[in-house]
Formats: C-alpha cells, sequence, structure tokens
C-alpha cells in the first residue's frame, strides 16, 4: 500500500506540475494591523509552467523505426517506394545498343591497339564468357537521338558484365571503371556526353576482365576458382531521374549516420526522424513528393547544403585577413588500397590501377573539391608505360594539387624483415621517381597494411608526416 500511495502522490505532484495554470480572480488585497494604519500587498504572481504533454500520445519504439527505413527503396515494396521512380526510360534492343566482342587468347592481356586489330564478332546481352582471369574486349554503338533523349538532364549506359571493366574512348583513352555485380561496390553506369545526344550516336570500348573486386570467390586467401564464368546482365541505354537519385542520397546519408553514430546520441536521433519524416513524405504517384521529402534532409545537412559553392571551397582556410572562409578542420581525401602482388597476377593489378585512377580523375573533371591520394611508384611506373594518355590526365591533376602521390617508397613494402639499407633503397628510388616525374617529394609516410614495423624503418625518408596502420592480429 506504501508503494501504491507514493506512487499515487508523485502522479498527483506530476499532473499538478504539467497542468495549465487556472484563470485567477482579481487581486484582492491584504491588510496588515499594526501602528495604527493598513498595508495593501499585492498578491504574488503565481509562475506558469508550460504543459509538457496536453494528451496522451505514441510511445517511439526506436528498432522499429530503424527497421523501417530500410524499405525505402527496392526489396519487397519496390513498386510503390522510391525505387519506382529512379529510372524514367530504359533500352536494350539493337535498335538503340549494338555490341561486338573479342576475346583475347588464354590469358593474354593485349593492349587497346592490339585489341582493335581483331576480328570482333556480334554479341548480346546475356551472353556468359569465361574463364577466370581472361581479357574480352567489346565494341559498342549507342544510339541516343536528341529528338528522344534530348530533353533528359542525364542519359547513361549501364554496362554490368558481373566483373570488372574499363571504358575507352574510341582513341584508346581510359575513362573509368566498371564493377559489376550486385555488391555494395557496384558502379556499371558510363554517362553519355550530351554533345553524343546531339549527333544521335555515340560509340566507346569496353575491357572486362574475369575477376572480381577481390580476385575470385569472394578474396579469401583459399586457391582461386579457375573456372569462373560471368553473364552480362546489363547493357542498357537509361534515363535516370537525377532529383529521385538525389534523394536517394540525401537518404543514404541518413542512414548511414543511424547506423554509424554511437546510440541514442542527437544526431543520430534526429537523422533517424528525419529518413522517417521522408518516408512518410514520399509518394511514388506524386513527382512533388521528392522536392518535400529533400527539404525534410535538409533539416540535417543545412538549408540549400548542395548548392553552397558547388562544395569547391570546402579546403578554404583563413583570408589574409584572419577571417575564415571555411570551417572545416577535417577533410575526406580518397583512397583505394591496391595490393601491389595479392592472389592475382600482376597484369590485374596493373588493369586495376589503371581502372581505380582513371574512375578518381573522372570524379577530379566534375566535382573540382575532389581529391585522392595513392602511393606506390611501381603502380604509376606501370600506367605511364601502358596508358601514356591516363598517366598524362594525372600528372595534370597532381599539378592542380588534386590527385597526391604519397609514401615515398616503391611499393608498399614489407616492414618486418628488410633490413635497413633496404628500406631506405624503397625510400630512395620511391621519391626519386616521384621528383623526376612530377616535380615533388612525398611529404608523408604512408604504410597502411604491413603486419608489423621494423625498429630500422627509417622515420623521415625526406617525409614530415607518417601513417602507419594495420594491426598485428588482423
Amino acid at each position: 500500500m506504501n508503494g501504491h500511495h507514493s506512487l499515487s502522490a508523485h502522479t498527483q505532484a506530476y499532473q499538478s506540475y504539467a497542468r495549465p495554470p487556472q484563470q485567477h480572480r482579481p487581486q484582492q488585497s491584504q491588510v496588515s494591523q499594526g501602528h495604527g494604519h493598513a498595508h495593501s500587498h499585492p498578491q504574488a504572481q503565481v509562475k506558469e509552467y508550460p504543459t509538457l504533454n496536453q494528451s496522451s500520445g505514441a510511445k517511439w519504439i526506436k528498432p522499429l523505426t530503424q527497421a523501417r527505413i530500410s524499405q525505402f527503396n527496392g526489396g519487397h515494396f519496390g513498386d510503390v517506394n522510391l525505387g519506382a521512380v529512379l529510372y524514367e526510360r530504359k533500352e536494350d534492343s539493337e535498335e538503340y545498343v549494338k555490341l561486338e566482342v573479342w576475346s583475347a587468347p588464354g590469358l593474354t592481356k593485349p593492349s587497346f591497339a592490339e585489341a582493335m586489330q581483331q576480328e570482333f564478332k556480334p554479341a548480346h546481352k546475356g551472353d556468359s564468357f569465361g574463364p577466370s582471369w581472361t581479357n574480352h574486349w567489346w565494341k559498342v554503338t549507342l544510339k541516343v537521338p536528341e529528338k528522344e533523349f534530348g530533353k533528359y538532364e542525364r542519359v547513361t549506359f549501364e554496362f554490368d558484365p558481373g566483373c570488372e571493366a574499363m571504358i575507352f574512348d574510341v582513341d584508346g583513352t581510359p575513362l573509368h571503371g566498371i564493377t559489376g555485380g550486385y555488391g555494395g561496390d557496384r558502379r556499371v553506369e558510363y554517362i553519355i556526353p550530351t554533345s553524343a545526344r546531339k549527333k544521335g550516336e555515340h560509340k566507346i570500348v569496353i575491357e572486362s576482365s574475369c575477376n572480381g573486386m577481390f580476385g575470385q570467390e569472394g578474396g579469401g586467401i583459399g586457391p582461386p576458382d579457375p573456372n569462373r564464368y560471368f553473364r552480362l546482365d546489363m547493357a542498357d541505354i537509361v534515363v535516370p531521374n537525377q532529383d529521385a537519385w538525389r534523394l536517394l542520397w540525401d537518404f543514404t546519408t541518413l542512414r548511414e549516420l543511424v547506423d554509424t553514430l554511437p546510440g541514442n546520441t542527437p544526431l543520430q536521433n534526429a537523422a533517424l526522424s528525419a529518413a522517417n519524416a521522408i518516408m512518410n513524405a514520399f509518394d511514388y504517384r506524386d513527382p512533388s513528393s521528392i522536392k518535400r521529402a529533400r527539404e525534410i534532409a535538409q533539416g540535417i545537412f543545412g538549408k540549400d547544403w548542395d548548392k553552397v559553392d558547388g562544395g569547391a571551397g570546402v579546403y578554404d582556410g583563413a583570408d589574409e585577413e584572419g577571417d575564415e572562409k571555411g570551417r572545416s578542420l577535417v577533410w575526406g581525401i580518397g583512397h583505394c588500397h591496391i595490393d601491389t602482388a595479392w592472389l592475382w597476377p600482376y597484369s590485374v593489378t596493373q588493369q586495376k590501377t589503371a581502372r581505380s585512377w582513371a574512375t578518381q580523375v573522372d570524379l577530379m573533371e566534375r566535382y573540382e573539391e575532389h581529391r585522392f591520394a595513392c602511393s606506390q611508384a611501381q603502380q604509376y611506373k606501370w600506367l605511364e608505360e601502358q596508358y601514356p594518355s591516363l598517366f598524362k590526365r594525372i600528372s595534370a591533376q597532381v599539378a592542380a594539387g588534386r590527385f597526391h602521390p604519397i609514401g615515398g617508397a616503391w611499393v608498399e613494402h614489407d616492414a618486418n624483415m628488410p633490413s635497413g639499407e633496404a628500406l631506405v633503397r624503397q625510400m630512395v628510388y620511391g621519391q626519386r621517381y616521384f621528383e623526376g616525374r612530377f616535380g615533388v617529394r612525398c611529404e608523408t609516410g604512408w604504410l597502411p597494411d604491413s603486419f608489423g614495423l621494423t625498429g630500422a624503418l627509417p622515420l623521415r625518408g625526406g617525409r614530415n608526416y607518417q601513417a602507419l596502420t594495420r594491426s598485428p592480429l588482423d
């Protein structure tokens, strides 16, 4: 009973605190008798407290909301969620897409010029090709008449061979890489230039290589499957709904905030609430709901966040008068770690380097704020020898301060067994290459993947900063 009465007393006190104050009658004066005369004192004002809750409300069960936001794109509700409006048009018939293919013999890796001298045969979406480590060249002709495609903000060609690939222009210049399949690293779209739509036709060349991001069989250290085959799943001209895609990236960023921030922090809760509100506001039958949904995201990212300076001013610091142009103290710099020697042939390392770095240059040419850092002089040299036109574009980005050579060593070397003299030679040869090709020495030591570090490791090697990581138990 004591507990019951105690709870009741607390409940009454809370209700009294939360209850709106009543209207009071006019103040009555109080009379104090003393010294033969009276004094009038105004009654003390009652402090008004805000109503905490006007009525009963729904309880927020956070795990249910977190589970709900995973249903906004594709999946079981793909016909009514955001996935239903991501594309305005797709074409894959021979009227629009013509494919021809030549398969290099054995495990050879011919150059672009050598491949173009071969006899190509007709190919089709759905064709199978392999086995592991083989290379296949595709000539692609795209029909994009302006009267049909000129009105769209963007038109792309989506090519998914289920493996890695490189897109070239018809002169042999690498444009960017392709990562096929349906994992988180998927990137299969090529933006068709506006000039091509004005001409009505566009031609490109694609080299597909029968391996995945980490080699074969998901990158495990077991023996790779030597007879793995791949299928050309997509070869489509696609018109993306750009507004819907922008909403998708907004929503994806909110989900990543929810998934990565510590539990129950203010920003995590705000991101989750915004994502849930976006799902409530979106209606696949109403195109204007996309704009309303993006405005909700601005509550987290800031109003018109994607229109401020185009992002190019993110690296600005204080000007000559000391006024801050930007508040950024930490910057995100792109990097892709490519093992020079891994469970694949050296030729695959060379292809991966070209694909990865061509993609970065493509991004830099479209987004001037993009930065990328990469190490290993050996990989730069391979690129210089085998992809000279791409190396020239990279050199221009190095000079512009966007593409950053780092490390200063010839490769990302082992740091356990080599002697101090061997390690010094890594720095001497590496720094000499970078200075000879780009006119700069690397200022940042970079060794993120060594299973241990020796006391003989040179501390400077001509560098001012060090980035050395890798748990010995990893």
